[in-house]
Formats: structure tokens, C-alpha cells, sequence
């Protein structure tokens, strides 16, 4: 995993926990929906080849 994959996973805990607090079952899916996207960012960065990740800036 790479700083970049970390982040992602960050955000995707956290839209998980901010749509257990909307009050409709629409603002839950979009939100869930948000946590899936950045999983799926996240595990596509882990599946890139080492030279072509997103660097750090420094």
C-alpha cells in the first residue's frame, strides 16, 4: 500500500460512517456508494505497477 491507497481507504471508512448518520435511505446509498468508489481507487492504485503510482510530493 502506498500513501496515496492509505488516503482513499481513509475516505472510504469515513463516507461508511457519515452514511450511517443520514436520515434517508437515499443520502445512505450515495453515500455508501462514495465508500465503494474509493475502495475501488484505492485497490486499483495497490494493483498498479510500482512506476507508475501516484508519488509523494516532497
Amino acid at each position: 500500500m502506498n500513501p496515496w491507497s492509505e488516503y482513499l481507504r481513509a475516505q472510504a471508512v469515513l463516507a461508511e460512517r457519515i452514511s450511517k448518520t443520514m436520515s434517508t435511505q437515499d443520502m445512505m446509498r450515495e453515500f455508501e456508494g462514495y465508500a465503494e468508489s474509493f475502495r475501488r481507487d484505492a485497490d486499483a492504485e495497490d494493483k498498479m505497477p510500482c512506476h507508475l503510482r501516484s508519488k509523494p510530493i516532497d
